[in-house]
């Protein structure tokens, strides 16, 4: 590895008291406060106690990819860290490792993880130097650049999504979006099948209404919300643009009949099975907790694949060339998409 991440490492406790000093007012005024004006289907969670959040029962390589990232946020600055990256043309270890250990820092406790990086950038400059968000996203994707171009989509979703899960849809509340006025938003209650990514999760209660069948099943339960435009026309936008980058073209043309209320509006039933690609997002706060919405993802695979009779049906053609996978055959191949990041074979 080069001397990118032998930097001197630095771990402070961020409040002891499990309270923190905002300026509530301020956080108010950009509806970033959570209260009666914000609140809807948010996931709540205490703030994290230590900056980096180490912990005893943290593996050894997880707690030393923190010390590393805090060492390089604080002492690193943002100009030399970019340009460092911007001087990349081909793939090197110094980037496999990077992104193999921002994977595993993700998937072994992604709650932990959006917190640090979300509470960098509420201390940038005090001590922070470099933002571990831009940072994180600048090394995705530089290595997405050097990965064969028909599984570009498929890692930017295994690095991207902080959870995917194979899930069941128990049922879905709704009720008026608070800040996005004629807007709904819409909470699913759901089974997970399988963990892919994402460790460690707040469960939710399997409240179908058929208590004999909560009780009786085998899987926990999760909430995630999702708004209607999930589904979306990217005819009006020209594209995603990273500041001085170039433009990139929406990458999925094609929207799931699965998922369509009507062409442009996303929408899920109770009884689906899919694979879902899950963020954090649209964070409020108080002086004791994160508040998340835990939403679909539309950059990674359009937010979910639907399992119908057993096959995973992908329109965009995202993790193969076939239009249809067994679940077994989708799972294999995405376990070696990870695999491959994780072996540094790319």
């Amino acid at each position: 590895m080069t001397g990118f991440f032998f930097v001197t490492a630095h771990v402070t406790a961020q409040n002891e008291t499990g309270s923190r000093v905002l300026d509530e007012q301020f956080f108010k005024g950009f509806k970033y406060w959570y209260d009666s004006t914000t609140a809807m289907y948010q996931v709540r969670y205490p703030i994290i106690r230590n900056i980096p959040p180490l912990s005893s029962g943290m593996p050894f390589d997880i707690m030393f990819s923190y010390i590393v990232a805090d060492s390089i946020c604080r002492f690193a600055p943002q100009k030399n860290v970019t340009n460092l990256l911007k001087s990349w043309t081909l793939m090197n270890d110094t980037l496999r490792y990077a992104t193999k250990y921002l994977y595993r820092m993700m998937d072994y406790n992604p709650i932990i993880f959006r917190q640090y990086q979300d509470q960098i950038m509420l201390l940038r400059k005090n001590p922070f130097t470099t933002s571990f968000q831009s940072t994180k996203a600048a090394i995705q994707k530089k290595f997405e650049q050097f990965v064969p171009p028909q599984e570009k989509q498929a890692v930017k979703a295994v690095l991207g999504a902080e959870y995917i899960f194979r899930i069941q849809v128990v049922k879905i509340d709704s009720m008026p979006d608070k800040v996005v006025t004629g807007h709904q938003r819409y909470r699913v209650t759901a089974k997970v099948l399988d963990t892919l990514k994402g460790q460690v999760y707040k469960p939710a209660p399997c409240n179908s209404g058929h208590a004999i069948l909560d009780n009786a099943s085998p899987y926990p339960c999760i909430y995630f919300q999702y708004g209607e435009q999930n589904y979306f026309d990217p005819s009006g936008s020209t594209g995603l643009m990273a500041a001085g980058e170039t433009i990139e073209p929406w990458p999925f043309d094609k929207q799931d009949s699965a998922f369509m209320r009507t062409l442009n509006r996303f929408e899920m039933k109770p009884g689906q099975d899919a694979i879902i690609f899950l963020i954090h997002d649209a964070q409020k706060f108080d002086h004791e907790a994160d508040y998340y919405e835990l939403d679909l993802a539309t950059n990674y695979s359009y937010n979910a694949l639907p399992i119908i009779n057993g096959k995973v049906r992908d329109v965009n053609m995202v993790w193969s060339s076939n239009l249809l996978m067994d679940y077994a055959d989708w799972k294999t191949r995405y376990l070696e998409i990870r695999n491959k990041i994780l072996n540094g074979s790319y």
